[in-house]
């Protein structure tokens, strides 16, 4: 018997032993970084007694993988055990959620009539507020599995103009309507009958709900005002006696008024009020720092037909900056590649890696907007992609959010006209924006083009092509390469407006602007190449912001890399916790990086990773297929490590050492073999 049935053998006795202690360190000294140790030590630990330090392991555990029905079965029993109801409750909402989207691998028995009992008794001699608020967030989160499954911005059939969303951690946000004109305004009844909330562009803020409100007196502010229903007036009187009697010329969205110092506002009835915003610059920030999301901006197209060719606006406007021309991301499409760039951390570090299971990005990691916000930035994001919203956890660090599903009206021209007019409105303030470009993406979902971009491909390049089930999974494709060329130069013209814009209102040395990719795509990947080939790993980066004109940087750089780079430009520290990006010496860091891993974590593919260095690259490919919770068996796996050149690399040696970075890197999502 191996030792790890061993270990299970003695946890079923439900006895605290020597024996089991011994065991585990056994098996811990065999396979340290087996994911099953947290558990396992939790449970062991609960028998002998000591609850708090099991609820201290299992919570590690379940941060290294919320999605495993182990950790969660455990972490349910240690809460309950521990008295902590409500966790409990969380716990066994997640294992309910497994069992019926992963009936095969999580067999879940529910508990939830029992644990809200014992959570009821054990509140009962609490004061009414404390019990009230404990059901308050069980009622809001239970039927999202606490999150897990939170479709809020994506599932159709919902219209969330006039709720406030909270997400797990209780950031709050009311959704309102961003366009003073709408369908909704121009038909009614229709709207209201069949459109769906994706077809109207939100507006989400922070709120407080008031009847009088006094502004604070050290500068000017501008505050953002709405009213529910047009059926009340209210009041704005400044110290100077200055006074006006309003009204909102649309319910559920916001108007923006200019006030001074010290005004009152008086209202008939309740009304929501953003948070003020003061018109101040603080001198030792950045006047604007832009990121300039590019979906699909692949670095290997940019070296084969060059920026100047393809994208000539953007390359004359970063031309003032840096090409960073090595650049690899993490993960090869946009969920686990962005939660990357905003935590500096590795896909198997954030777990952002389902394309069912929304999970959202970890609480205990800083995430880029929460660093420009809590140095006094006032931070937007204005973009249209469902994988990377305030569902995920992309909320945290915003203070004002416009998003429209992509699909249906965020396109190159719409996305640059909202930033432009949020620059404009915030431009007394120190500004961070994110922004997001998605049309690359069009060519690989099949959708298309405008007919001014269609014109300029060969019409032999348009001959009809099969369809591939998703994005990412592309075949290689010269049709949709020359496609692609063209929406690159289609995208680049409508960036021009927002490149003149920042030239004409800001030094360099007052911003930081930054434009990247999240991925490459999967047609620019040969049939003899590797899955994670350099047309699907290799992005785009630019900077520009008090660089020397022309500079390039070759260092190797990961997108974990992003978040400490942005910070350094903006002269931000870092708070010193535990990721995976670091400063490349080219800005400034001490050490050049060794390696960039990319990877594929997709449940029901094959694992595949690439490690790239400066004169390899280590591909490899698992036996075993990744699992519900990211987990697979390493099985027949296949490895091999190329030249630059293209030329197989025999030394065993290097892939020895290649073999080491990728077991310390996937650690804890292989599932190991059962024999010991």
């Amino acid at each position: 018997m191996s030792i790890k049935k061993e270990i299970k053998v003695l946890l079923e006795k439900a006895q605290c032993s020597t024996t089991l202690a011994d065991k585990i360190k056994e098996y811990e000294k065999a396979c340290p970084m087996d994911l099953d140790l947290y558990w396992m030590k939790a449970e062991m630990l609960l028998l002998c007694g000591d609850g708090e330090e099991a609820y201290s392991i299992i919570k590690e555990g379940i941060r290294k993988n919320p999605y495993n029905m182990e950790m969660n079965t455990t972490a349910r029993r240690v809460c309950k055990e521990t008295k902590r109801y409500v966790e409990a409750v969380r716990y066994n909402a997640i294992l309910t959620m497994l069992s019926s989207f992963f009936p095969q691998n999580v067999k879940a028995d529910s508990q939830s009539e029992e644990l809200l009992e014992q959570l009821a008794g054990e509140s009962a001699d609490m004061q009414s507020g404390g019990y009230q608020k404990e059901l308050e967030y069980l009622n809001k989160h239970l039927g999202t599995a606490f999150g897990l499954l939170d479709h809020t911005y994506y599932s159709e059939g919902f219209h969330l103009i006039g709720t406030i969303y909270e997400d797990i951690y209780g950031n709050q946000k009311y959704n309102a309507y961003y366009d003073s004109i709408g369908l909704e305004s121009l038909i009614p009844d229709i709207a209201q009958k069949h459109m769906s909330w994706w077809v109207t562009k939100l507006e989400c803020l922070e709120v407080s709900k008031i009847n009088t409100f006094t502004l604070g007196s050290e500068s000017e502010y501008l505050l953002p005002v709405l009213q529910e229903n047009l059926d009340a007036l209210y009041g704005i009187l400044s110290q100077d006696g200055r006074k006006a009697i309003c009204q909102n010329k649309k319910a559920h969205h916001f108007e923006y008024y200019r006030l001074p110092p010290a005004a009152v506002l008086v209202s008939q009835k309740p009304l929501y009020i953003g948070n003020p915003i003061a018109l101040k610059q603080e001198p030792n920030n950045k006047k604007l720092v832009l990121n300039i999301f590019v979906d699909g901006l692949s670095q290997k197209v940019i070296e084969e037909e060059k920026l100047s060719s393809l994208m000539p606006y953007t390359d004359a406007f970063f031309s003032k900056g840096v090409h960073c021309t090595n650049v690899y991301t993490n993960g090869e499409w946009t969920l686990p590649s962005i939660a990357t760039y905003v935590t500096g951390v590795s896909s198997p570090n954030h777990m952002l890696i389902h394309n069912t299971v929304t999970n959202t990005l970890p609480a205990d990691i800083t995430v880029l907007a929460e660093y420009f916000k809590e140095q006094g930035y006032q931070t937007a994001k204005i973009d249209g992609d469902w994988r990377t919203t305030q569902s995920y956890g992309y909320g945290r660090g915003m203070d004002r959010i416009i998003y429209q599903n992509l699909s249906i009206g965020m396109t190159p021209e719409r996305v640059v006209a909202d930033v432009l007019e949020h620059l404009e409105l915030m431009k007394e303030t120190n500004q961070f924006v994110w922004m997001e470009i998605g049309d690359l993406h069009d060519i690989a979902d099949g959708f298309s083009q405008k007919p001014s971009a269609q014109v300029k491909i060969p019409f032999e390049k348009r001959s009809v092509e099969e369809q591939n089930a998703t994005s990412v999974k592309q075949n290689y494709s010269e049709n949709k390469r020359a496609a692609y060329i063209e929406q690159m130069k289609w995208i680049d013209g409508h960036l021009a407006a927002l490149y003149r814009y920042i030239e004409e209102h800001y030094k360099d040395d007052e911003v930081v602007i930054s434009m990247f990719g999240d991925h490459g795509q999967g047609y620019l990947v040969k049939p003899d190449e590797h899955f994670l080939a350099e047309g699907r790993s290799k992005v785009g980066m630019l900077f520009r912001g008090g660089f020397e004109q022309g500079t390039v940087c070759n260092e190797l750089i990961s997108t974990c890399d992003y978040l400490p780079i942005l910070c350094k430009l903006a002269n931000i520290p870092l708070k010193g916790e535990e990721i995976d990006g670091r400063l490349p010496v080219f800005f400034g860091g001490e050490e050049e990086r060794e390696y960039a891993v990319t990877d594929s974590i997709h449940p029901g593919d094959p694992y595949q990773a690439a490690i790239i260095s400066k004169d390899s690259v280590f591909y490899f490919t698992s036996g075993g297929l990744v699992g519900y919770d990211g987990r697979f068996e390493l099985g027949n796996y296949t490895c091999k490590v190329l030249e630059r050149s293209g030329r197989e690399c025999t030394d065993e040696r290097k892939k020895q050492k290649y073999w080491k970075v990728l077991m310390q890197h996937i650690g804890g999502l292989v599932v190991y073999e059962s024999d010991i």
